[in-house]
């Protein structure tokens, strides 16, 4: 199952937080833009994007997190391609904590999925 149809499954069943639906979102042309949107309840929307690391290297998904600030507002973290596998819940929350206590950047809320599962969802 793609990452966006299983957030938004995930959405629907009451288990993404603060999040009712999350959608697709299409590309604009020559300007860097998220991949979803996730709908709140009362219909505002945030941006968020997906990162599919490979390296298990904390500091190097923290940097990529924070890269994708000038275009989402969410980034998720999908876990399992080349070494970024043997990451586990407890790297998660040290990466999230990380990057949300950094200044500077406009990702409010990391989200990491591992075998199909949410592992966990931070937020400012």
């Amino acid at each position: 199952m793609r990452v966006g149809e299983f957030l938004d499954e995930e959405a629907q069943a009451g288990r993404l937080p603060r999040t009712a639906r999350v959608e697709g979102a299409a590309e604009i042309s020559r300007t860097r833009s998220g991949d979803y949107r996730f709908v709140e309840p009362d219909s505002n929307q945030r941006s968020g994007d997906l990162l599919q690391p490979e390296s298990a290297s904390t500091r190097s998904i923290e940097t990529k997190i924070m890269d994708k600030g000038n275009q989402a507002e969410i980034v998720v973290v999908e876990l399992g391609l080349g070494e970024s596998g043997l990451l586990g819940v407890d790297e998660a929350r040290t990466i999230a904590e990380n990057v949300l206590n950094t200044p500077d950047h406009g990702v409010n809320r990391v989200i990491f999925i591992k075998n199909g599962q949410i592992i966990l969802d931070y937020s400012r």
